[in-house]
């Protein structure tokens, strides 16, 4: 697969993943790669924000819509 093809064209901007893009866990790259760089951007509420009021949520909300959590946020 063509990571490039695929990664959300946000992504520079997205606050989600300037806060959290640089960690290195199974568990956030296994993430990165689902919404931001795969074809499941569709399915990332953060996108879907973006799409349709032109802001992003708050950088501590997941793709899945629900907030980063303690343990998540433990993580490298």
């Amino acid at each position: 697969m063509n990571r490039e093809k695929c990664r959300c064209e946000y992504i520079v901007d997205c606050a989600f993943y300037r806060k959290f893009g640089s960690r290195q866990s199974n568990v956030w790259q296994a993430i990165f790669r689902l919404y931001c760089d795969g074809h499941s951007k569709n399915l990332c509420e953060v996108y879907a924000r973006r799409q349709q009021t032109g802001r992003f949520t708050p950088p501590d909300i997941m793709p899945t819509g629900r907030p980063v959590s303690f343990v998540y946020k433990q993580l490298p």
